[in-house]
Protein backbone atom coordinates (compact mmCIF):
# COMPACT_ATOMS: atom_id res chain seq x y z
CA UNK A 1 0.00 0.00 0.00
CA UNK A 2 3.31 2.60 0.84
CA UNK A 3 4.78 1.79 -2.53
CA UNK A 4 1.16 2.52 -4.48
CA UNK A 5 0.53 6.22 -2.47
CA UNK A 6 4.52 6.65 -3.02
CA UNK A 7 4.70 5.99 -6.81
CA UNK A 8 0.81 8.03 -6.95
CA UNK A 9 2.69 10.70 -5.49
CA UNK A 10 5.84 10.63 -8.21
CA UNK A 11 3.11 10.32 -11.14
CA UNK A 12 0.98 12.99 -10.21
CA UNK A 13 3.09 15.71 -10.88
CA UNK A 14 4.84 14.24 -14.01
CA UNK A 15 1.36 14.03 -15.15
CA UNK A 16 0.18 17.20 -14.78
CA UNK A 17 3.16 18.59 -16.31
CA UNK A 18 2.84 16.14 -18.98
CA UNK A 19 -1.01 18.03 -19.18
CA UNK A 20 0.22 21.27 -18.76
CA UNK A 21 2.33 20.80 -22.12
CA UNK A 22 -0.49 19.65 -24.49
CA UNK A 23 -0.81 22.82 -26.71
CA UNK A 24 -4.47 21.37 -27.10
CA UNK A 25 -5.31 21.53 -24.06
CA UNK A 26 -3.75 24.46 -23.40
CA UNK A 27 -5.54 26.66 -25.49
CA UNK A 28 -9.10 25.37 -24.41
CA UNK A 29 -7.89 25.87 -20.45
CA UNK A 30 -7.16 29.47 -21.57
CA UNK A 31 -9.96 30.21 -23.76
CA UNK A 32 -11.66 29.31 -20.70
CA UNK A 33 -9.78 31.57 -18.35
CA UNK A 34 -11.07 34.04 -21.00
CA UNK A 35 -14.59 33.24 -20.46
CA UNK A 36 -14.76 33.00 -16.93
CA UNK A 37 -12.74 36.65 -16.79
CA UNK A 38 -15.47 38.35 -19.00
CA UNK A 39 -18.57 36.91 -17.25
CA UNK A 40 -16.82 38.14 -13.63
CA UNK A 41 -15.91 41.37 -15.21
CA UNK A 42 -12.21 41.02 -14.66
CA UNK A 43 -11.56 42.80 -17.56
CA UNK A 44 -7.21 43.08 -17.18
CA UNK A 45 -7.57 39.21 -16.98
CA UNK A 46 -9.53 39.19 -20.00
CA UNK A 47 -6.70 41.61 -22.17
CA UNK A 48 -4.46 39.00 -21.29
CA UNK A 49 -5.71 36.49 -24.18
CA UNK A 50 -6.09 39.71 -26.56
CA UNK A 51 -2.65 39.54 -28.93
CA UNK A 52 -0.42 42.29 -28.52
CA UNK A 53 -0.87 43.24 -31.68
CA UNK A 54 -4.10 43.55 -31.48
CA UNK A 55 -3.38 46.04 -28.56
CA UNK A 56 -0.62 47.93 -30.39
CA UNK A 57 -2.89 48.69 -33.08
CA UNK A 58 -5.70 49.89 -31.23
CA UNK A 59 -5.74 53.93 -30.98
CA UNK A 60 -4.57 54.49 -27.01
CA UNK A 61 -3.59 50.97 -26.39
CA UNK A 62 -4.76 48.75 -23.80
CA UNK A 63 -6.01 51.13 -21.79
CA UNK A 64 -8.13 52.58 -24.46
CA UNK A 65 -9.27 48.65 -24.96
CA UNK A 66 -10.19 48.34 -21.50
CA UNK A 67 -12.22 51.66 -21.45
CA UNK A 68 -14.33 50.40 -24.23
CA UNK A 69 -14.95 46.79 -23.29
CA UNK A 70 -16.28 48.30 -19.54
CA UNK A 71 -18.06 50.99 -21.63
CA UNK A 72 -20.10 47.60 -23.82
CA UNK A 73 -20.59 45.40 -20.67
CA UNK A 74 -22.55 48.52 -18.62
CA UNK A 75 -24.45 49.07 -22.01
CA UNK A 76 -25.40 45.52 -22.18
CA UNK A 77 -26.72 46.35 -18.01
CA UNK A 78 -28.48 49.47 -18.60
CA UNK A 79 -30.32 47.51 -21.36
CA UNK A 80 -30.89 44.34 -19.14
CA UNK A 81 -28.47 42.20 -20.45
CA UNK A 82 -26.09 40.67 -18.78
CA UNK A 83 -23.58 37.69 -19.89
CA UNK A 84 -24.15 34.50 -17.79
CA UNK A 85 -21.78 32.30 -19.24
CA UNK A 86 -19.28 31.75 -21.37
CA UNK A 87 -17.10 28.63 -22.51
CA UNK A 88 -15.01 27.27 -25.14
CA UNK A 89 -16.01 23.83 -27.59
CA UNK A 90 -12.72 21.76 -28.48
CA UNK A 91 -10.35 23.10 -30.42
CA UNK A 92 -9.49 22.34 -34.26
CA UNK A 93 -6.31 20.59 -34.82
CA UNK A 94 -3.12 23.07 -34.56
CA UNK A 95 -1.87 23.97 -37.23
CA UNK A 96 2.70 25.08 -36.38
CA UNK A 97 3.28 27.52 -38.91
CA UNK A 98 7.06 29.20 -38.43
CA UNK A 99 6.26 31.43 -35.44
CA UNK A 100 3.19 29.98 -33.34
CA UNK A 101 0.84 27.35 -33.21
CA UNK A 102 -2.91 28.04 -34.26
CA UNK A 103 -6.35 26.87 -34.41
CA UNK A 104 -9.94 27.86 -34.34
CA UNK A 105 -12.25 26.84 -31.18
CA UNK A 106 -15.89 27.41 -31.04
CA UNK A 107 -16.78 30.01 -28.12
CA UNK A 108 -20.14 29.23 -26.51
CA UNK A 109 -22.04 32.62 -24.22
CA UNK A 110 -25.29 32.34 -23.12
CA UNK A 111 -27.12 35.97 -22.38
CA UNK A 112 -29.79 36.92 -19.64
CA UNK A 113 -32.11 39.47 -21.82
CA UNK A 114 -35.52 40.46 -21.15
CA UNK A 115 -38.02 37.70 -21.24
CA UNK A 116 -35.39 34.69 -21.77
CA UNK A 117 -31.92 33.47 -22.62
CA UNK A 118 -29.73 33.58 -26.14
CA UNK A 119 -27.14 31.25 -26.23
CA UNK A 120 -24.53 32.45 -28.82
CA UNK A 121 -21.87 30.67 -31.05
CA UNK A 122 -19.14 32.60 -32.16
CA UNK A 123 -15.75 31.42 -33.50
CA UNK A 124 -12.28 31.96 -31.92
CA UNK A 125 -8.65 32.15 -33.46
CA UNK A 126 -6.00 30.98 -31.23
CA UNK A 127 -2.36 31.63 -31.58
CA UNK A 128 0.44 30.73 -29.67
CA UNK A 129 3.51 32.27 -29.68
CA UNK A 130 5.66 29.82 -27.28
CA UNK A 131 4.38 26.35 -28.95
CA UNK A 132 1.39 26.25 -26.65
CA UNK A 133 2.27 27.59 -23.52
CA UNK A 134 0.49 30.98 -23.66
CA UNK A 135 -2.53 32.09 -26.05
CA UNK A 136 -3.71 34.94 -27.28
CA UNK A 137 -7.26 34.94 -29.11
CA UNK A 138 -9.15 36.78 -31.67
CA UNK A 139 -13.04 36.19 -31.99
CA UNK A 140 -14.11 36.21 -35.82
CA UNK A 141 -17.93 37.75 -35.06
CA UNK A 142 -18.68 35.58 -38.40
CA UNK A 143 -15.92 37.63 -40.61
CA UNK A 144 -13.48 36.24 -43.41
CA UNK A 145 -10.19 34.82 -42.50
CA UNK A 146 -8.71 37.29 -45.14
CA UNK A 147 -9.96 40.67 -42.98
CA UNK A 148 -7.32 39.57 -39.79
CA UNK A 149 -4.66 38.71 -42.16
CA UNK A 150 -3.91 42.65 -42.58
CA UNK A 151 -3.23 42.86 -38.92
CA UNK A 152 -2.24 39.25 -38.22
CA UNK A 153 -0.08 38.25 -41.42
CA UNK A 154 0.84 35.03 -40.17
CA UNK A 155 -2.41 33.85 -39.85
CA UNK A 156 -2.31 30.04 -41.98
CA UNK A 157 -4.77 29.77 -44.68
CA UNK A 158 -4.94 26.30 -43.52
CA UNK A 159 -7.52 27.80 -40.87
CA UNK A 160 -11.10 27.01 -41.38
CA UNK A 161 -13.79 29.78 -40.12
CA UNK A 162 -17.30 27.95 -39.98
CA UNK A 163 -20.25 30.62 -40.89
CA UNK A 164 -21.65 32.54 -38.37
CA UNK A 165 -24.68 30.74 -36.50
CA UNK A 166 -27.48 32.92 -35.35
CA UNK A 167 -28.08 33.23 -31.79
CA UNK A 168 -30.76 31.18 -30.09
CA UNK A 169 -33.49 32.12 -27.98
CA UNK A 170 -35.32 30.63 -25.31
CA UNK A 171 -38.54 32.26 -23.77
CA UNK A 172 -38.35 32.04 -19.74
CA UNK A 173 -41.39 30.05 -18.65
Amino acid sequence: MKIRLILSCLLIPAALKAQMLNPTMNAKAEATKMGKALVAKDYISFLKTTPPLALQHTEGGKEAMLKELKTQIDEMAKNGTYILRAWPGEPSNLIDTAKELQCTIPQYMELKVEGGKVTSETTLIGMSPDKGKTWYFIDVAGKPLNEFRELFPTLSSKLVLPPAKEPVYVEDK
